[in-house]
């Protein structure tokens, strides 16, 4: 019977997909865009940030949909300029173990509002 249970247990955790995780999806606004247009601070509906305030993304290469909803593989959003801000976005994002046991979360893709 254990030997049954383990082998079904292997096979379950074979066929599962490694790694796998449905994105969350934020929205909000845009506070702030680097030079580069590589990084979004990033200001989420309904918290108790201030206005002005955000959380720091990555952007530089991800996946990104425009405003008639096609997406697009690489560039930048054209809803992410150098030094603008007020843009009104949303987000997919997903939270990763780093190689050093902490976390970090990921942009998987962005589309403009």
């Amino acid at each position: 019977m254990i030997l049954l249970a383990g082998f079904i247990g292997a096979v379950l955790v074979y066929f599962l997909p490694y790694g796998s995780k449905a994105p969350t999806l934020e929205r909000g606004t845009v506070v702030g865009v680097t030079a580069d247009a590589s990084q979004i601070a990033f200001h989420p509906e309904g918290t108790g940030l201030p206005r002005d305030m955000g959380h720091g993304y990555v952007v530089s290469d991800v996946e990104w949909i425009d405003r008639e909803g096609q997406r697009h593989s690489g560039g930048t959003p054209p809803c992410i300029k150098p030094g603008t801000q007020g843009q009104r976005v949303e987000l997919a994002t997903v939270r990763v173990r780093t190689e050093s046991g902490g976390y970090s979360t990921v942009v998987a893709w962005i589309q403009c509002l």
